[in-house]
């Protein structure tokens, strides 16, 4: 661009020399013809052939003078002319470089576009098909739970039925629960009692073995007293005989000596004075130490007294309890005894009312895909209610009381049937509930990949509206670098001294752009 702007000062530069040389021709005529008018007057031919000759001479001096001037700018516009065409040149190789290039970008952009259609519409496809996966599953979870209310709907009589039983067999079996549980917690509080007389004689068992230890270190310190006591007796004894044995020999020597002798015996004296104060100190420490621990003796005695008291106390109410307890058992053992007999007898007759009724039937047998359409398994008449909490009983209590040989319930047809019917009931419930929750993870599956591919078809679609601002800011550049180009060629064209040649074929290269980049 800075070499275009220099090369436009220079071709004004030249336009306004061209202008002044042409002011100059003007005048140069304007003075030739005044010349010729005052030649054309009457004057003598010798004056004007000398004022011919001298105008010829100035006339070619002023023409050589302009052509040498010319010459140099026609040679710099020749040069500067190759040069703008060498120019054209390069811009034209450039103009169909870029052009081939941005060619193979709306190449591989229109590819990527196509690519990307593509993409969505396999991505719609899969959304279609998953929607219709999704409406299926939804068809067959509202069929099966269809199936599941007609069939509740079907047995809410017999529900009713066995609620009613049900209940009266709660009470009863409420009732038996909550004489095992007196039963239960006075057996318990027995074993407490129990378990605390057997603490209570394990800590007599280490009271008297305390005390024993106790007893034992006494007798230890009453002898380290008595070897005390006898090594002091021999000390003193020992002392009075050297104390008179040195009077003796004392009597005998001189005053010096005897002097010496009675500040040893001072010093010896005073030294087994220091040892027998310490003996008593420590003789009345261990005084003391007696003293505590036979108040310690007295204290444990009174708690073994009460121990033992206790002890007495514990036996006398458990022989009492137990007397009270065997009791109660036996009572229990005949309550369940006659209840048992009960159930069986209403068993029984129920049993007897169906086989009259013939609802006892067995049933034919039946493939296993058409067993689900019949009601057999859902007509049986013991079955308990889940809303009903019952609290379970401990039957090992019960097995205590009595033994189960003694009573055994005789197993008849009916009750058979019930339990079969019943387990079969339940486990058709449990795989109906079983396949509900297959269709609800498979549904849940579905949603998740739908809203996955949703977030893709997303991602893309701000993918290609990027590429797309991309390729317009490309595409707005590279317009503008065009009309940049065209509006130069515009101003080369339009100068004054380019020949006609280079300005048809400027004008014919606009043209090709203004057809190409319209």
């Amino acid at each position: 661009m800075g070499d275009t702007d220099f090369y436009m000062q220079q071709i004004e530069f030249l336009e306004f020399r061209l202008e002044d040389a042409k002011n100059r021709e003007m005048q140069q005529k304007a003075m030739y013809e005044s010349m010729i008018k005052s030649l054309t007057h009457e004057t003598s031919n010798s004056d004007n052939n000398e004022m011919l000759l001298k105008m010829q001479q100035e006339h070619k001096l002023n023409h050589e003078s302009l052509e040498y001037e010319y010459k140099e700018k026609i040679n710099t516009l020749q040069q500067s002319l190759n040069e703008f065409e060498n120019q054209q040149e390069s811009l034209k190789l450039e103009i169909s470089s870029q052009k081939s290039y941005f060619e193979r970008k709306v190449s591989f952009l229109d590819l990527e576009i196509k690519t990307k259609h593509s993409q969505l519409i396999e991505k719609d496809l899969k959304l279609s098909s998953l929607e219709s996966f999704i409406s299926q599953k939804d068809k067959e979870i509202k069929s099966l739970y269809k199936n599941i209310e007609d069939q509740s709907s079907t047995h809410s009589e017999e529900l009713l039925k066995l609620h009613s039983e049900s209940n009266t067999k709660l009470e009863t079996l409420k009732s038996i629960y909550d004489t095992e549980k007196h039963v239960l917690q006075s057996h318990i509080s027995r074993l407490e009692l129990e378990k605390s007389s057997n603490s209570a004689k394990d800590h007599l068992s280490d009271i008297v073995l305390g005390i024993e230890n106790s007893s034992s270190r006494l007798d230890e310190l009453t002898k380290s007293i008595e070897k005390i006591r006898s090594d002091c007796l021999e000390a003193f004894t020992h002392i009075i005989k050297n104390t008179e044995t040195n009077i003796n020999t004392i009597s005998g020597l001189p005053l010096k000596d005897r002097l010496d002798l009675t500040e040893k015996m001072l010093l010896h004296f005073s030294f087994t004075q220091d040892n027998f104060h310490k003996i008593k100190k420590t003789v009345n420490s261990l005084r003391k130490v007696l003293d505590k621990k036979e108040e310690k003796e007295k204290v444990l005695k009174e708690a073994i007294q009460k121990k033992n008291e206790e002890i007495d106390r514990l036996q006398r109410a458990l022989s009492i309890a137990a007397e009270k307890t065997k009791g109660r058992n036996e009572k229990l053992i005949e309550d369940l005894f006659n209840k048992e007999t009960e159930i069986i007898t209403l068993k029984k007759i129920i049993g007897e009312l169906k086989q009259g009724d013939g609802k006892n039937k067995p049933p034919a047998w039946v493939p296993q895909r058409k067993r689900a359409r019949t009601m057999s398994a859902h007509s049986s008449p013991f079955k308990f209610l889940d809303k009903i909490q019952v609290s379970p009983l401990d039957l090992t209590s019960i097995k205590t009381f009595y033994s189960p040989k003694e009573i055994k319930e005789p197993i008849t047809q009916t009750t058979v049937l019930s339990d079969k019917n019943v387990e079969i009931y339940k486990k058709k419930n449990n795989e109906l509930k079983l396949n509900l929750g297959k269709m609800k993870n498979q549904r849940d599956k579905a949603k998740n990949l739908s809203e996955k591919l949703l977030l893709e078809l997303k991602q893309r679609k701000l993918d290609l509206a990027i590429l797309q601002e991309n390729f317009a800011e490309q595409k707005h550049n590279f317009y503008s670098q065009v009309k940049g180009l065209t509006c130069c060629l515009a101003k080369i064209c339009n100068s004054h001294l380019l020949p006609k040649i280079l300005k048809q074929d400027l004008k014919n290269i606009l043209d090709s752009f203004c057809q190409m980049f319209n």
